[in-house]
């Protein structure tokens, strides 16, 4: 019940939150660059809190959010997927005893 939950606020934020110049790759604006969680979502939560029914590769606009976000240099000198896999894979052994990190990283970001 909490995944739909979850797939229904990001349907919402998908069509809703991001204005055309967002998705037209222009810079993103202050409001919805608190969002900025979501490139953990594919690599990380699909997998870990078993969330993938839809991934955020498969929203263009929140894509194309993400995508502008991760173009502005504080951004993306401090995204580092593989520091958010390896914390959430090895951080509950009772989860995943043997600690095995997915490959992917989810889709590109540039």
């Amino acid at each position: 019940m909490l995944c739909f939950c979850i797939y229904r606020h990001i349907y919402e934020i998908a069509h809703s939150c991001f204005p055309a110049r967002t998705r037209r790759g222009a810079p993103p604006s202050p409001t919805p660059a608190g969002l900025f969680c979501w490139p953990r979502f594919d690599p990380v939560y699909v997998v870990y809190f078993k969330t993938n029914l839809k991934r955020v590769a498969e929203y263009p606009s929140l894509l194309a959010f993400l995508r502008a976000c991760y173009a502005l240099p504080a951004v993306k000198q401090s995204t580092n997927i593989t520091h958010f896999k390896m914390h959430y894979f090895t951080s509950h052994p009772s989860i995943n005893p043997n600690g095995i990190i997915p490959g992917s990283n989810g889709p590109s970001l540039e």
